[in-house]
């Protein structure tokens, strides 16, 4: 049985929590229009999730968190072209990344697609019961209580950052030397094309990260003192 509605009259909080009460299985679709997402319950439990913003891609998400580069991926998706082999699994038999983080990334790329959520405003949303791919995913089993938590923290943060970053087109530049935080490549990566010039949206589309990762690398050297943003330069 399908069940359908929208977030403005079932929060995203409430759907989530009925579905894992209810111990269902099956897909969960969301769209607000530019984007669709999907999460797969099995037994109330959040197996894994999909979506089409390509940034929520394996592999971009893997580039991003700095697991992987640019060439790696290619010659990935070139393979995954030929075989039809899962990009993990195709990762793994080439030695790219081993499976211990490769299964890491899978469950933090199910939280960042899922909190991410929150912040839409509106959105169509569908549960197929019993409907689950025909293709074999790597069970991340998620809990629902943990994300609704995060997901509302995720919120008043990313009220916090905006007070600071108002918007995707500002430019951040340094005033101190950046210093990452934790040895996080994908950190190191985003802080290293800050040059006074170039966007946080162009960062992010540089990294292949989410806006929400980039702005919060960025407002960690803002309230460090090292950072702050200015508007983009008029071009004459």
């Amino acid at each position: 049985m399908a069940i359908t509605g929208n977030l403005k009259t079932m929060g995203l909080a409430e759907l989530l929590q009925w579905l894992s009460q209810g111990r269902k299985t099956g897909t969960l679709y969301l769209d607000d229009g530019k984007v669709e997402k999907q999460i797969f319950f099995k037994d109330g439990t959040i197996v894994s999730s999909a979506a089409s913003d390509p940034k929520e891609y394996l592999g971009h998400f893997l580039v991003s968190h700095g697991y992987i580069d640019e060439l790696t991926l290619a010659k990935a998706v070139e393979m995954q072209e030929e075989n039809k082999m899962l990009l993990g699994k195709i990762l793994l038999t080439i030695g790219a990344i081993e499976e211990e983080h490769l299964n890491k990334m899978l469950k933090l790329k199910a939280e960042e697609s899922i909190y991410e959520l929150f912040t839409w405003q509106e959105a169509d949303f569908r549960f197929a019961d019993g409907e689950l791919p025909d293709y074999q995913m790597v069970s991340v089993n998620l809990s629902v209580t943990g994300l609704v938590l995060e997901g509302h923290r995720r919120v008043d943060e990313w009220k916090q950052i905006r007070q600071h970053i108002p918007n995707p087109e500002v430019v951040p530049v340094s005033v101190k030397e950046l210093i990452a935080d934790e040895a996080d490549p994908g950190v190191e990566n985003i802080l290293s094309l800050v040059d006074d010039d170039r966007t946080v949206q162009e960062i992010a589309l540089q990294t292949h990260s989410g806006e929400f990762h980039v702005c919060r690398v960025l407002y960690d050297q803002i309230r460090a003192g090292r950072l702050k943003v200015v508007r983009p330069r008029q071009v004459q």
